[in-house]
């Protein structure tokens, strides 16, 4: 395996450190005859390599990590390795061992050799990678989407390489490289790229507040998109690059338009955008997923899919018991911020309640999340603030609070109790944890007004099929 810089990559890990996620992790574990630990990520250096002629990828890894306690560390690679170092002794592959958490919820990775905690440790990765590549005679194609929706969760960053979770800030760097094709390609993503395209190699560098659900990655032949840019000038005077693309050009120059409009509403009513600029991907069918300052969506879901650039990755969830609450709010938004009572709606459903270690957001908060939202919005109506009220003045100054940061629900509880003057142990138990299962909040002279929250205007999920087709 080929050496890295470590000192580089060391002396950029220390501002990332600084920035590491303000939740704590998921708890550690009983394992062997120790404990099972997270790994904090400090900083990671990848190189990617396409090989065309051999129609194979690899990727090698550094990551520099520390943990809180003593014990064997927790991180993520879905890839198995093909060759493993941990503070530059080689070890056996098979000692990167696939555990499931406890309860079964998901699964991830433990390296069977236990490190000190409040030490600085290097781990190096080499990985073959086979999910979202594709390769033609002359070409690479590579996709690195996500899935928030995925049963058990590894639908992120860990799909394609050395990944923490999503309570942890990491920063990132990249170099890509295409051999042996005969085609020029074109990179996407929310990185700062520096790019030699004749040779098809770029250079990127992901800022330090990313966790794992923050990267997106797009490679492919550059006569196969349209590309529309502009600018929009941001509520502070800052010109924020805005690049859209697409198989047409009517579909790259559609989503330009709806991202323009839909920034000055979002800044004008949460905040100054969060990222240094927006990357959209504009497909002909359904589907749709958010990264930090970009998407992979249709037309039709665009708007809610750019409202995540300010919750879900503006402000942060730390594990999928929080995910509910970016989801709640967007599709508030995308009904019309509605402000109902909760004797309107019947909203028991288990939104964050889980185990700690779930990692993937429930589908129920599109709906009961939207309806829990629009209840208090309007339970909170009396609140102003930078001439709003209720949730959209609360949200907003969540926002300032946490951006660039993680979060937990006990973090967006207490913000909503420190602003309200309210304790909403009781509400949270009932329509986030779902304590008390069954019961129906009515007013009697108003349940004829009791109904299911409306059907969300989220997206479904790409078909592995369309995963294919728009890689």
């Amino acid at each position: 395996m080929r050496s890295f810089d470590l000192f580089s990559a060391f002396l950029g890990s220390l501002f990332a450190f600084s920035l590491q996620a303000y939740s704590a992790s998921p708890p550690s574990f009983p394992y062997l005859d120790g404990r099972a630990v997270y790994a904090d990520f400090i900083s990671e250096h990848l190189e990617l390599t396409f090989d065309v002629p051999k129609q194979k990828a690899f990727g090698n890894a550094l990551v520099v990590f520390k943990t809180q306690e003593d014990g064997f560390p927790i991180l993520d690679l879905v890839p198995n390795p093909i060759q493993i170092f941990l503070d530059d002794i080689e070890l056996d592959v098979r000692d990167f061992i696939l555990q499931k958490a406890p309860g079964g919820e998901t699964k991830f990775r433990i390296i069977k050799e236990k490190v000190t905690a409040d030490t600085i440790h290097e781990l190096k990765i080499r990985y073959v990678l086979n999910d979202g590549i594709s390769f033609t005679k002359n070409s690479a194609k590579a996709g690195f989407f996500a899935d928030d929706l995925k049963s058990g969760g590894r639908g992120f960053w860990e799909q394609y390489a050395p990944s923490g979770f999503e309570h942890d800030a990491f920063g990132l760097s990249i170099n890509l490289k295409v051999l042996g094709d005969t085609q020029e390609h074109i990179l996407f993503t929310n990185g700062k790229v520096q790019a030699d395209p004749e040779r098809n190699r770029w250079n990127i560098e992901f800022p330090d507040y990313f966790t794992t659900s923050s990267f997106y990655l797009h490679l492919g032949e550059r006569t196969r998109f349209s590309l529309k840019r502009d600018e929009y000038q941001g509520i502070s005077g800052r010109l924020i690059p805005i690049r859209f693309y697409a198989e047409t050009e009517h579909l790259a120059s559609a989503g330009l338009q709806v991202a323009m409009s839909t920034f000055y509403e979002l800044e004008h009513t949460y905040g100054e955008y969060a990222h240094p600029n927006y990357t959209g991907y504009i497909t002909a069918f359904g589907g749709g997923m958010e990264y930090c300052g970009a998407t992979v969506s249709s037309l039709d879901a665009l708007e809610h899919e750019i409202t995540h650039s300010w919750f879900a990755r503006g402000v942060m969830p730390a594990n999928g018991n929080a995910g509910w609450v970016d989801e709640a709010v967007a599709s508030w938004r995308d009904n019309g911020y509605d402000r109902t009572p909760f004797s309107y709606w019947t909203l028991e459903r288990n939104l964050g309640g889980f185990t700690p270690y779930k990692r993937e957001t429930t589908e129920d908060a599109y709906t009961a999340g939207a309806g829990f939202i629009a209840a208090l919005d309007h339970e909170f109506r009396s609140i102003k603030l930078e001439g709003q009220s209720g949730m959209r003045a609360i949200l907003a100054d969540y926002y300032s609070k946490f951006k660039w940061r993680t979060f937990s629900n006990k973090d967006f509880q207490t913000h909503l109790e420190n602003l309200t003057g309210r304790n909403l142990t009781e509400l949270f138990d009932r329509y986030v944890y779902a304590k008390t299962p069954g019961v129906k909040v009515k007013n009697p002279g108003e349940s004829r007004f009791i109904q299911e929250p409306r059907k969300s205007k989220h997206p479904r999920k790409f078909s592995p099929e369309e995963l294919r087709l728009i890689l």
